[in-house]
């Protein structure tokens, strides 16, 4: 079975979008609320109503209940049947089972005050950002952080927010197509979002924070700051000076970013079953374009021996989005080829390809529905 999965696996490298399967509430991991996606690829149009909670399958079974200052945290897989840290990995070294190596950019999660987060619809105005996660003092994005610990996307409740219904949205924004004409880029930033339905209980506060319209928010003409960014061309090997998209953050009582009080779980940590009545999918990884899988079960405890993170990643603790953790990157990722300085054409787009932390990738444009060309 194991062969059976790896052999899969190398076929769906290439992408290795993602998607959000369970909700986790201080370590406990539920499905049930989530509103789960019909498949793990992006969102290319800002402009469309799919930014604000994906095309889903449906509205969420039930709520998941949260008090202020709890630890939350999403849990993104690359195939929605196979945990994070049982995911083969890359080229033997390298973790993927969050999202692939190339998929670099933040991390932030938004809240929508609603009458009945059961029915409530996402696009719209109201939403207003509660964390965030750019790139920390070493140059690492908040999803090479994530992908190395198999870690969720953490975060934690705001304890100054009226108590109520409300839609919770984790977003992340990779720019491995995100670079500027000039440098070969597509200028194609790539979103994964995600929608849960929470009630949250134990709060107060009417806070002065920004709020957004999803779709709004952003935008590609003129593009929003943050959207175009190179990653390919760094010299050392790092990046500096990236602005994350969209509003500030709210600020707590004492006037800083909402901290998580605890670290968050790792996708390996938690056995607690999650109850839902969709049968359990074989784990195996699938390019299907609906992203049918596992919509819930345990979380094991145990990692398989070919799943383990490589050894030279130390491991990460991220206890919240204002938190920068400290990472080792594999060597695989940081190795240097002689001939990565200059760019190379892509033999199927004729796209300049660079870097000198990553190898050039073969674009092999695929048609995914309503999102478009994949362009990995």
């Amino acid at each position: 079975m194991k062969s059976i999965i790896a052999a899969f696996a190398i076929v769906g490298l290439a992408s290795a979008h993602n998607t959000v399967v369970n909700f986790h509430i201080n370590g406990t991991p539920n499905s049930d609320c989530v509103r789960q996606a019909t498949s793990v690829n992006p969102i290319f149009d800002v402009s469309s109503d799919t930014m604000a909670c994906n095309t889903v399958k449906g509205n969420g079974k039930t709520k998941c209940v949260v008090k202020g200052g709890d630890s939350i945290a999403f849990e993104w897989r690359a195939d929605p049947g196979i945990p994070a840290a049982q995911y083969p990995l890359k080229d033997g070294t390298i973790p993927v089972g969050v999202t692939d190596d190339s998929h670099k950019g933040p991390c932030t999660i938004y809240m929508k005050k609603v009458d009945d987060a059961l029915t409530a619809t996402g696009p719209g105005d109201g939403w207003f950002k509660v964390a965030e996660d750019g790139l920390d003092s070493s140059g690492t994005f908040c999803t090479d952080r994530l992908r190395l610990a198999n870690a969720p996307q953490p975060g934690v409740v705001p304890k100054n927010i009226p108590a109520g219904d409300y839609l919770f949205r984790a977003e992340i924004l990779t720019l491995n197509d995100a670079g500027p004409a000039s440098l070969g880029g597509a200028e194609q930033p790539q979103f994964y979002v995600s929608c849960v339905q929470v009630t949250v209980e134990g709060t107060s506060g009417n806070p002065d924070v920004e709020k957004v319209s999803i779709p709004g928010y952003l935008t590609l003409s003129p593009p929003s700051p943050g959207l175009i960014f190179d990653i390919w061309n760094s010299k050392t090997g790092t990046f500096s000076n990236y602005p994350i998209p969209g509003p500030k953050p709210l600020t707590d009582n004492a006037g800083s970013s909402p901290a998580a009080s605890s670290p968050a779980p790792t996708a390996s940590s938690s056995s607690v079953p999650v109850q839902t009545s969709t049968p359990a999918v074989p784990k195996t990884p699938s390019q299907d374009s609906t992203g049918d899988g596992d919509n819930g079960g345990s979380v094991p405890a145990t990692t398989p021996s070919s799943s383990k993170p490589a050894s030279a990643t130390k491991t990460v603790e991220p206890t919240t989005f204002s938190t920068k953790t400290t990472t080792t990157i594999p060597e695989s990722e940081t190795d240097v080829s002689p001939e990565s300085d200059s760019p190379s054409a892509s033999p199927s787009t004729g796209r300049g390809c660079h870097g000198r932390r990553h190898r050039c990738r073969q674009y092999e444009p695929k048609a995914y529905g309503n999102w478009g060309e994949d362009r990995d």
